[in-house]
C-alpha cells in the first residue's frame, strides 16, 4: 500500500513487531515519571509516549532540552505514521545505526526526508528548526501559501515554514526570525509531531480564485480534490468574460490547484464574474466544497522580464521569462557579429513563457537579441534582451525516424524521435524519390514535433514511390541511419487544422490554418459570405461585400487570414467555396464552414497625444509629409504644447534617451524627432515613450505616454573588407546586406573609387555578388593588376562621398571608408 498522510488514515495504536527504541534505555508510562518535562510539553509527551511513538532517554528523564539527532527525529516521525520500513528499498546511506535504518528508509522511500549527501544521511547531526519543517510538512502532507513575517528563511525551505506557520503547528523564534538555523529539542520535536497529529481535518472549501494573465485563472482549495470534477469545464462558470470564450482546467500535481486556461484573452480593465461549483474531495467524495462566487476586476501592467536560460539538451538553449507570451516578437542569434538565425531553429508557441533556440555547436557562445516579446496583456518586454548562451550539454544517441507520411504529390512529412541541425542551408535531410534526389525542395522543422516538412510543386506523381532519407543529423551532430520507405501519392485538398482570431498592430483577421500551403488566387477567385449573431442575439448577414477577397485575404505559409477588422461584435460562421479552398491542384468538393468569435473592443487611446508617425509612413494628415523620412518621428498632440515637448530628453525608446533634436512643424500640435544613427540595432517592435514632464501651453502635464512601434534598424551599412580575387576583381564585403539597384554599374559609377599606390584606377563595372542584394559586390578594374603591382604596390579602395548605396532597409551606406585591398 503506498503511503498515505496522516490526514487521510487513521492511526493503528499496536506495537509493531521488532519496535525501533529511539535512543531509549526505559520506557515510561507518562510524562508524571519524568522530572524535566513543563507543563507545555506534558500533552504532547503523554501522547507519544502512551502511542510508543517515543519514550525517555532514561526512567526518570524524557531529555526535553536536549537536541535532537536526526536519525532520532526520523525513527519519531516514521513510527508516528505506522512506517515499519519492512519492505522499503535500502536508502543508501552508510552512517545510520541498526536502530534508525528501517525507519530512514521508509522516510526516504515515502519521499519524505533525504540525506545530507547520496551516501550520508548526518544520523547523529542535530536537526535543525528549517529541516523539522521539511520533514513535519512532508510527512502530514503540508502546504501553505501565506506570506512569511521572517527574514531568515531561505527559498529552499520556505514551502515548509509556510505549511507550519499556516498550520499553526509553530511560530518564530521573534516575530521576524524564524530561527531556521536553530537546533531543535526533543521537547520541541515531540509537540510538533503532536500537534500535527491533532490537526483538525479542514472544511474543504475554495481558498481564492485570481487571474495568472489575461488567458490563465487559478483556483485553490484547501484540501485536495477530485480529479474528474476539478477538470470538467462545467464546474466553473465565468460571467463578464467576452462571448464564446471557453475554458480548460487542468489539475496541478498538488491536487489543490486547478489552472484555467482561456481560449481568449481577457481584456484590461474587465471586471467579470467567477464561479466555482461544488467539488468533492480527493479522500471522499461525499464532502464537498460550498459553491464559490468571486468577483474579478483584471487589470495587468506588469511588463514580462528575462529570468534565464537552461540547456535542455545538446546544441538547444531555452529563454525563459516571468510569464507567459503572447508574441516572442524578434529574435536574432549571433555568432560574434554575424548574425546566424536563419541557420538555427527558433521555436516559440504562442502562450508559452520560454523561447527555445536550438542548432547551437556545443561549447560555442552566441549572443541571443529579443525585440518585441509581449506578455498576454500585450504588456511589450521593458527592454530587448541581451544574453549569451553556451550550450556544453553533450550526447551520443543517433537520431531516428519514427513515420513518414505524404500530402498529396507535393509534401513529405517525416517525423524524427529528436531535434535536428541544419546540414546544409534551408536543409535537414536529404531526400531521394525512385533513387532520383530532390532538389529545390522547401524544408521547415517543427521542432516542438520534431516533425520535418519538405514541400516542392510537382514533387513526384500519383501512386507508390520509394522514398529514401539520408544525411539527417541531431544537434549534437550524431548522424542517423538511411531510411527507405515505399508511400503512395495522392491528390487531395488542404484540411482544416485550426481556426484562430489574430491582430497585428493595425489589424485583426481569423486566421485558417491547414496541412499544406493553400492557393491564393483560389480563395481570391471565390465570394466568402456568411451569418453571425451579435451579443444581443440578433442573427445578421455577412455579405459579398462584406470581405474584399482581392485585398482582404493573405495566404502565408499554410495559413489563410481573412481581415474582419471593424466587423461587429458576435458569433461569426462563414463559408468559403469549395473552388477557393485548393492547393493549386487539387480542391475541396464542399464548402469550406468556418466558426469564429469577435469579441467587442475598447478605445484605450491616450487623450494627449493623438497620434504617432514613424519612417516610411504618411503623415501628411497633419502637416507633416506624405512619407516620414528614415530616422524621423512625428507626435501629433491634441493641444498646442510648451516648450517641455521640444526637448528630446523627454522622448525615449525602450527607456533610453536616443533623439538628436525635437522641433515644432507648423504648429504647437505637432513635434518632429530626430533619431541619432545606430540606435536602433535590431528590427522589431519596440516601446516608444514620452515623459510626463512634457506639458502643453497651460502648462498642465500629459499623462506618461507608451506605444508599441515596428521600428527597422538605422544602422548604416560599413564597406568591411576588400579582396582582389583576380588581375581585374576586387570582391567587397559589407557589415550587411547591401541593395544593388543603387550600386551594380554597367560602368564606373559614382560609389567606388580604386587607388594603386595613390593613382586612381579605371573602374569597368560594379557587379553582384554571390546572390541579389548579399553582403558582397564585385568591382571589375578597367585594366588589370600587373604582377608587379601585385608584388609592390598598395591598392586601396574607398567608398565615395557621392554614393547613394543603402542596406535593405534604406540605411545610407556609409562614405569616405578607405581599405586597403587584400590580395
Amino acid at each position: 500500500m503506498a503511503y498515505q498522510p496522516k490526514s487521510y488514515r487513521k492511526f493503528v495504536a499496536t506495537a509493531a513487531t521488532a519496535a525501533v527504541v529511539a535512543s531509549a534505555i526505559a520506557p515510561a508510562a507518562s510524562a508524571a515519571s519524568f522530572t524535566d518535562v513543563a507543563d507545555r510539553y506534558k500533552e504532547a509527551v503523554d501522547y507519544l509516549v502512551s502511542k510508543d511513538i517515543t519514550n525517555g532517554l532514561t526512567d526518570t528523564k524524557f531529555g526535553t532540552g536536549d537536541n535532537i539527532k536526526r536519525v532520532d527525529a526520523a525513527i519519531m516521525v516514521a513510527k508516528a505514521l505506522g512506517l515499519s520500513g519492512d519492505n522499503a528499498p535500502a536508502a543508501g546511506f552508510t552512517d545510520v545505526p541498526d536502530r534508525g535504518v528501517k525507519a530512514v528508509n521508509a522516510l526516504k522511500e515515502a519521499g519524505i526526508i533525504n540525506g545530507k549527501s547520496a551516501t550520508k544521511f548526518g544520523a547523529d547531526e542535530f536537526m535543525t528548526r528549517a529541516e523539522m519543517a521539511k520533514v513535519i510538512a512532508n510527512a502530514y502532507k503540508l502546504t501553505g501559501s501565506k506570506d512569511l513575517p521572517f527574514t531568515d528563511v531561505s527559498k529552499t525551505f520556505e514551502q515548509y515554514v509556510k505549511a507550519l506557520y499556516e498550520a499553526g503547528i509553530t511560530g518564530g523564534k521573534t516575530d521576524t526570525k524564524f530561527g531556521s538555523d536553530a537546533q531543535v529539542t526533543r521537547g520541541e520535536f515531540a509537540l510538533f509531531v503532536y500537534r500535527a497529529e491533532h490537526m483538525t481535518p479542514a472544511t474543504p472549501e475554495v481558498v481564492s480564485v485570481s487571474a495568472i494573465n489575461a488567458k490563465k485563472l487559478e483556483v485553490k482549495f484547501n484540501v485536495e480534490v477530485n480529479k474528474t470534477t476539478a477538470e470538467n469545464a462545467g464546474t466553473y462558470s465565468l460571467v463578464g468574460v467576452p462571448a464564446g470564450t471557453t475554458w480548460t482546467p487542468v489539475l496541478q500535481d498538488d491536487n489543490k490547484t486547478v489552472v484555467l486556461t482561456l481560449n481568449n484573452a481577457i481584456q484590461n480593465d474587465t471586471t467579470f464574474v467567477a464561479i466555482v461549483n461544488e467539488v468533492d474531495t480527493k479522500a471522499d467524495s461525499t464532502s464537498m466544497t460550498d459553491k464559490f462566487t468571486k468577483t474579478i476586476n483584471f487589470k495587468d501592467n506588469v511588463k514580462p522580464v528575462y529570468t534565464g536560460v537552461t540547456y535542455p539538451e545538446a546544441g538547444t538553449a531555452v529563454l525563459n521569462f516571468s510569464e507567459d507570451l503572447s508574441t516572442s516578437g524578434n529574435v536574432a542569434v549571433y555568432d560574434g557579429s554575424t548574425d546566424v538565425t536563419s541557420s538555427m531553429t527558433v521555436n516559440y508557441s504562442t502562450g508559452d513563457d520560454q523561447i527555445s533556440i536550438s542548432g547551437l555547436t556545443t561549447d560555442k557562445e552566441y549572443k541571443v537579441v529579443v525585440v518585441g516579446a509581449k506578455d498576454q496583456s500585450l504588456n511589450l518586454i521593458s527592454a530587448p534582451v541581451e544574453v549569451y548562451v553556451k550550450s556544453t550539454v553533450n550526447e551520443t544517441v543517433a537520431p531516428t525516424i519514427s513515420s513518414v507520411s505524404t500530402v498529396d504529390t507535393t509534401t513529405v512529412k517525416v517525423k524524427f524521435s529528436e531535434k535536428l541541425k541544419l546540414i546544409s542551408a534551408g536543409k535537414y535531410a536529404n531526400l531521394s524519390i525512385d533513387g532520383t534526389p530532390v532538389t529545390g525542395e522547401t524544408q521547415t522543422f517543427d521542432s516542438s514535433t520534431n516533425t520535418l516538412t519538405i514541400t516542392k510543386a510537382g514533387l513526384t506523381t500519383q501512386g507508390v514511390h520509394s522514398l529514401a532519407i539520408t544525411g539527417y543529423k541531431d544537434l549534437s551532430s550524431n548522424s542517423g541511419a538511411d531510411y527507405t520507405k515505399a508511400s503512395a501519392f495522392t491528390l487531395s485538398a488542404p484540411v482544416l487544422e485550426k481556426t484562430e482570431v489574430v491582430s497585428d498592430t493595425t489589424d485583426k483577421y481569423v486566421q485558417l490554418t491547414f496541412n499544406e500551403a493553400p492557393n491564393l488566387s483560389a480563395v481570391k477567385g471565390v465570394e466568402i459570405t456568411g451569418s453571425y449573431t451579435t451579443p444581443d442575439n440578433v442573427l445578421k448577414t455577412v455579405g459579398t461585400a462584406a470581405i474584399d477577397e482581392t485585398n482582404d485575404v493573405i495566404v502565408v505559409g499554410n495559413t489563410i487570414k481573412i481581415k474582419v477588422t471593424g466587423f461587429e461584435a458576435g458569433s461569426y460562421k462563414l463559408s468559403i467555396p469549395a473552388a477557393g479552398i485548393s492547393d493549386g491542384t487539387t480542391a475541396r468538393t464542399s464548402a469550406l464552414d468556418v466558426a469564429f468569435t469577435l469579441n467587442a473592443s475598447s478605445d484605450t487611446a491616450t487623450p494627449a497625444i493623438s497620434n504617432i508617425y514613424i519612417p516610411g509612413e504618411n503623415a501628411s494628415a497633419v502637416g507633416g509629409p506624405a512619407t516620414v523620412a528614415r530616422n524621423t518621428f512625428y507626435v501629433k498632440y491634441s493641444k498646442s504644447m510648451g516648450s517641455t515637448a521640444v526637448n528630446p530628453d523627454n522622448y525615449m525608446i525602450d527607456g533610453v534617451k536616443v533623439f538628436d533634436s525635437a522641433v515644432f512643424v507648423g504648429d504647437k500640435t505637432l513635434v518632429k524627432l530626430t533619431l541619432k544613427d545606430g540606435s536602433i540595432a535590431l528590427s522589431g517592435d519596440r516601446s516608444f515613450q514620452i515623459s510626463n514632464s512634457v506639458k502643453g501651453e497651460n502648462n498642465v502635464a500629459i499623462n506618461s505616454f507608451s506605444s508599441t512601434e515596428n521600428l527597422s534598424e538605422n544602422v548604416m551599412p560599413v564597406l568591411s573588407s576588400a579582396t582582389l580575387v583576380n588581375a581585374t576583381d576586387i570582391n567587397l564585403t559589407f557589415s550587411e546586406a547591401v541593395h544593388d539597384a543603387e550600386l551594380v554599374q554597367a560602368a564606373a559609377g559614382d560609389d567606388f573609387e580604386v587607388y594603386v599606390d595613390g593613382v586612381k584606377a579605371g573602374i569597368a563595372s560594379v557587379g553582384t555578388g554571390t546572390t541579389a542584394d548579399d553582403k558582397n559586390l564585385v568591382v571589375t578594374l578597367s585594366t588589370g593588376i600587373t604582377a608587379t603591382q601585385l608584388a609592390n604596390s598598395t591598392i586601396t579602395v574607398k567608398v565615395a562621398d557621392t554614393t547613394d548605396g543603402m542596406d535593405l532597409k534604406g540605411n545610407p551606406l556609409t562614405y569616405d571608408t578607405v581599405l586597403t585591398v587584400a590580395k
